[in-house]
């Protein structure tokens, strides 16, 4: 019954530290909605130069080349449609 607590125990410790290191991680990058200033659903590379990092990758998430961010390209750049 111990081997059972302390597997739980430190199932519990992993996953809370796996969950805190997730929300540092986004916790750096600011959400779509703030970038998104006049809300029309993609940022553009104006709204992005409040935020320099954004600013500094906003050609490497504009996938598709657009002139736009999109939500997708923003939240997940992997599944981005790379086409025109």
């Amino acid at each position: 019954m111990s081997k059972h607590i302390i597997s739980g125990a430190m199932f519990a410790a992993l996953l809370g530290a796996t969950v805190a290191m997730a929300e540092d991680a986004d916790s750096a990058r600011p959400y779509f909605n703030d970038v998104d200033v006049d809300q029309n659903g993609a940022i553009t590379r104006e709204e992005a130069e409040s935020f320099p990092a954004l600013a500094d990758t906003f050609s490497a998430l504009d996938a598709d080349a657009d002139g736009e961010v999109s939500a997708t390209e923003y939240l997940w750049p992997d599944k981005a449609d790379k086409t025109n």
